[in-house]
């Protein structure tokens, strides 16, 4: 879910490392916007995953800055 924040054009304070060889697949924009305005409860779970991702890294940071 690398980049999902592109749908929102919001900036994406984490980042993710892999620990091991992974594929990655990149997907256009213009895909992915065609995707979700025909399944709109999918961009409903996307916007709540955003929120909830967001949510737990501004903790996170908080965390550090404190510890």
């Amino acid at each position: 879910f690398l980049g999902v924040t592109a749908l929102t054009r919001q900036p994406n304070p984490a980042g993710a490392v892999a620990l091991e060889e992974m594929t990655a697949l990149e997907i256009d924009r213009e895909h992915l916007e065609h995707v979700i305005m025909n399944k709109p409860l999918l961009l409903q779970e996307l916007g709540r995953l955003i929120d909830e991702r967001q949510s737990k890294a501004q903790r996170v940071t908080r965390r550090e800055r404190v510890g």
